[in-house]
């Protein structure tokens, strides 16, 4: 499994990881998902098979929080947003 040891070191599913590029690589989890799906078919139940399932949950969870930073940074900007306006808003009146 050194194939995806490698790519994993190098930030192909891990975006922390990644310190070479600013792009995405938007299929990195189809292709963990088809390794993944390859490993359980075969039967693989070998250290390296677990240590590679184990990476691709960590880069799952670390996708997912990203996601969920993202929505709250999102959340946030909206509601400070709002509250932004509203004060606009008071302001006007009060003149």
């Amino acid at each position: 499994m050194f194939p995806v040891s490698l790519l994993n070191e190098l930030g192909y599913f891990l975006p922390s990881l990644r310190f070479w590029t600013w792009e995405s690589f938007p299929d990195a989890m189809k292709v963990a998902d088809r390794i993944e799906h390859r490993i359980k078919v075969l039967g693989l139940t070998d250290t390296e098979s677990a240590k590679v399932l184990r990476r691709f949950n960590e880069a799952r969870r670390e996708r997912r929080a990203w996601r969920l930073a993202g929505l709250c940074a999102a959340l946030l900007v909206a509601w400070l947003g709002g509250r932004t306006l509203k004060w606009l808003q008071g302001r006007r009146r009060a003149r």
